[in-house]
C-alpha cells in the first residue's frame, strides 16, 4: 500500500493576470455601467448586478411570483433551509446530483462559464451537476427575462433557471442562483441579520420594502457572512445612489457582498447543509496555508482533496513549501 507524506503549503498573492474562466466571461460582457447607463451606481456585488438586470421584470407578469428580486418559492413550500422536502436527493455514493437542460441556445462561451461555475460545486461540494437523461425533477436553464431561480428542486418536473444573455452569465450570479435552486436564501435575511446589519428603511425605493424581510433560517451554525455570494450589496433597492440600504454593525464600513463567487462560508454551508465529506476547501485570503489530511503524519491512501485558491484579476499566486 503506498503513502504520500503529509505536506504543509503557505501562499501569498502578487500582482499579474489571474487566467480562468472569469477571463472568458469578460470577453462576453460589457461594463453593467455601460450596458445600463446607470451613473454612480455601484456595481460591486452579485445582487446589484442581478437586480440592475432584473429591473426589466418591473410591472410584468413575469415579477408577479417573484421574491426578494431574484428567487420563487415552489407552491406550498417555503424552504427554511435544511428542510428534507428543499433538498435534492443524496445518492448512494452520497453524492449529490443535480440534472440540467439547456433550454435556450446559449453559445459555446457562455456554456464554458456556465459548466465553469458548475465545476467548482463539484471541487468543493459533494453537488454534482449532469446534463439531464431521463430524470424526472431537473434544472431548465433558459434565457428568460432576468437573473432568477426556485428555491430547493421542484417535484417531479422541470424547474427553470434564467440566466438572461449575457447580462446573467456572469460566474458570481450563476453561483448564486444554483445555491437558490440547492436551497439558500439570502444571506441578509437570516433571523440572526439583526444583529449584524441595520437595514435603513427610509432610504428603500417605494415598493421594494418586502425584499427586506427577515425569515425563518437554518443558519446551520455557521457565523455570519458579509461576503456570502447570497448577500445584498449596500445599495441594493435604494432610492438614491448614495443612500445606503444596508449598513453592517458594528463597523459601518465592513465590505458586504462581493462579485468574484463562493465564500468560504458559502462553501461550508453547501457541506453542512448536504452532509458532504469532502476533502479541500476554498482560499481567498491573500496569504494563509492548508495541509494535507492527517498532517504531519502519513497521506491517508486513496484520498482525493481539492482546493481552490482564488486570487482576483491582476494577481498570481505564488506557493511555497514549508
Amino acid at each position: 500500500m503506498d503513502f504520500i507524506f503529509g505536506v504543509v503549503l503557505a501562499f501569498s498573492l502578487q500582482s499579474t493576470l489571474w487566467n480562468n474562466a472569469v477571463a472568458v466571461e469578460h470577453l462576453l460582457t460589457s461594463t453593467f455601467q455601460d450596458a445600463f447607463k446607470e451613473k454612480g451606481v455601484n456595481f460591486n456585488d452579485v445582487v446589484s448586478k442581478i437586480m440592475a438586470v432584473n429591473k426589466q421584470l418591473v410591472n410584468t407578469s413575469a415579477s408577479q411570483y417573484i421574491i426578494g428580486g431574484d428567487y420563487r418559492e415552489h407552491l406550498n413550500t417555503i424552504c427554511s433551509g435544511g428542510d428534507k422536502s428543499c433538498l435534492w436527493p443524496s445518492s448512494i455514493n452520497k453524492k449529490i446530483y443535480v440534472p440540467y437542460t439547456f433550454r435556450s441556445n446559449y453559445n459555446k462561451a457562455q456554456q464554458a462559464v456556465i459548466t465553469a461555475s458548475m465545476y467548482e460545486f463539484e471541487v468543493l461540494t459533494c453537488v454534482r451537476f449532469k446534463y439531464r437523461t431521463r430524470e424526472i425533477t431537473y434544472l431548465q436553464l433558459i434565457d428568460g427575462t432576468g437573473c432568477w431561480s426556485y428555491v430547493g428542486p421542484g417535484k417531479e418536473r422541470a424547474q427553470e433557471l434564467s440566466l438572461q444573455k449575457p447580462h446573467c452569465v456572469h460566474i458570481g450570479i450563476i453561483q448564486h442562483q444554483l445555491m437558490h435552486a440547492l436551497g439558500f436564501h439570502h444571506e441578509n435575511s437570516r433571523t440572526d441579520r439583526d444583529d449584524h446589519i441595520e437595514v435603513k428603511m427610509e432610504n428603500i425605493k417605494k415598493g421594494s420594502e418586502n425584499n427586506f424581510k427577515a425569515q425563518k433560517s437554518n443558519n446551520l451554525v455557521t457565523a455570519y457572512d458579509y461576503g456570502s455570494i447570497m448577500h445584498y450589496g449596500r445599495y441594493v433597492f435604494s432610492k438614491s445612489p448614495d443612500l445606503p440600504t444596508i449598513v453592517p454593525k458594528p463597523d459601518g464600513n465592513v465590505d458586504v457582498g462581493q462579485l468574484m463567487g463562493f465564500s468560504e462560508t458559502d462553501v461550508l454551508k453547501i457541506n453542512k447543509m448536504y452532509h458532504c465529506d469532502v476533502c479541500g476547501n476554498l482560499l481567498t485570503k491573500n496569504y494563509g496555508s492548508f495541509t494535507s489530511p492527517n498532517y504531519p503524519d502519513l497521506y491517508p491512501s486513496y484520498a482525493n482533496c481539492k482546493w481552490i485558491i482564488r486570487a482576483p484579476l491582476q494577481h498570481k499566486l505564488n506557493v511555497g513549501k514549508c
